[in-house]
């Protein structure tokens, strides 16, 4: 019997996907759980697992198409009959069966949807002013929220976009082509000539009156060269453009003492549980937000969203640009199941070989930049979550003891940037509170002052 290959369901806020390469050519043997085909979302790179042992029979998508959820990739012939009909959409079935004595449009007009079934039966009797009335049953333009985001961003009115075909949803690939054939002049966003309706549009600019030879950049003054950007980087680019205009963000910040969590790092490594820092910060965050659920949260629409389980995405450096791959129920993992867990998420993004589970479901981030000795920062919220946590590098400092004295400690900045929408300055504040406690007091193993 014939598989099909399908595109699995992509995570959150994904809903397509560029097929980047196929790891086998047509005719050649795959095995169950073989790694077949790559996707590329705005994410990450994807590996697609062969559902089945057998030949790679026929291939149905060419490297570079846009797919979405549930598109058949490939067919999978195994031994026996054929059942690559019975797999097909009905209406393809129903065509492959029809008998050559049947008019064309039998086995058309039995499966389409009943719009399309009467347009067909139509008698060219009727007159043509029907079909105005039969196009109200569509919407009228469909289009992704990150193609709209992305839009937006440029400044390209959604008006002038078209999908790649025809009455298919319009995507961030199409947006991309349209911006990539506009001309320079044109791409830039002038306020003042947006519609009255609040939609940007293209305008070519004015010629401006020209400045003095000392304050204006000229390209040719020094050599540069251009680095092109991955689909990765440039969706995640979209991303934090929609993230830093369409979220009213402020964030807050705090030192913590974190001579005992370093403290009790060695220990567990005396142990044999190597943990790394971002691994405990995990297990503690998670626990955190136990307590102040409305951090583990999203805004939508006129309400708010907590999430009853906290799914810890983690910001990962990956060849393709930056990943965040997601440790599920992160607040139900023992220390040592959170190291592995994110040991074997790093790995694979790192090899971009990512599932589409390991990086969907996140309800709260952390970006930890203290390996590189950056002391803090401000990150941006990751949509459609309401909050994220930026951690900075320990750094001696010297503090004041009740006697005027002062004593050493080891000092790391914790910063949350949050969506104004769903939480204020004194939640963010109570959840940094509860966190800086749970670090100076480590629950790992006992450990002494």
């Amino acid at each position: 019997m014939d598989t099909n290959l399908v595109v699995p369901i992509l995570g959150e806020a994904v809903s397509e996907a560029v097929l980047l390469r196929w790891n086998k050519a047509a005719g050649e043997r795959v095995e169950r759980g073989e790694e077949i085909a790559e996707l590329e979302t705005d994410k990450a790179v994807l590996s697609i697992e062969c559902p089945a042992r057998g030949v790679l029979a026929e291939i149905k998508v060419e490297v570079g198409t846009v797919v979405y959820p549930g598109d058949v990739l490939a067919v999978i012939a195994r031994p026996g009959p054929s059942s690559v009909i019975a797999n097909t959409p009905p209406v393809i079935a129903s065509a492959a069966k029809q008998s050559p004595s049947q008019p064309e449009t039998a086995s058309v007009i039995a499966s389409a949807p009943p719009v399309i079934a009467s347009a067909a039966k139509q008698s060219p009797s009727q007159p043509e002013t029907a079909s105005p009335a039969r196009s109200d049953t569509f919407p009228r333009r469909r289009i992704s929220p990150a193609a709209r985001n992305m839009a937006r961003a440029l400044g390209i009115d959604l008006d002038a976009l078209s999908p790649a075909r025809p009455g298919a949803r319009i995507t961030t690939v199409d947006v991309q082509r349209y911006a990539a054939a506009a001309e320079p002049g044109d791409m830039r966003f002038d306020r003042l000539s947006a519609p009255s309706s609040g939609r940007p549009s293209l305008s070519r600019p004015e010629p401006a009156e020209a400045e003095p030879a000392d304050m204006r950049f000229d390209r040719l003054s020094a050599p540069f060269h251009r680095i092109p950007l991955t689909r990765v980087q440039k969706l995640a680019a979209a991303r934090m453009i929609a993230s830093a205009r369409d979220i009213p963000q402020f964030s807050v910040s705090v030192d913590a003492e974190a001579g005992r969590l370093l403290k009790a790092r060695q220990e567990l490594a005396g142990l044999g549980l190597k943990a790394s820092l971002t691994a405990m910060l995990i297990y503690l965050t998670a626990r955190a937000l136990a307590d102040h659920p409305l951090l583990n949260a999203q805004y939508d629409q006129d309400e708010v969203i907590i999430y009853e389980q906290v799914n810890l995405g983690v910001a990962v450096s990956a060849p393709g640009g930056l990943a965040v791959p997601v440790i599920h129920r992160a607040g139900e993992r023992t220390l040592g199941e959170t190291a592995a867990e994110l040991e074997s998420v790093a790995q694979a993004a790192r090899d971009s070989r990512l599932s589409p589970d390991q990086v969907s479901g996140a309800t709260f981030t952390l970006s930890n930049l203290g390996m590189y000795g950056v002391r803090e920062f401000v990150p941006l919220v990751n949509p459609p979550q309401a909050a994220i946590l930026g951690v900075g590098a320990a750094r001696p400092a010297a503090l004041p003891t009740p006697d005027w004295g002062l004593r050493a400690a080891q000092l790391i900045t914790l910063t949350v940037s949050a969506d104004h929408r769903v939480l204020d300055g004194e939640a963010v504040a109570r959840f940094l509170d509860t966190l800086r406690q749970r670090i100076e007091n480590p629950d790992f193993i006992s450990t002494r002052s």
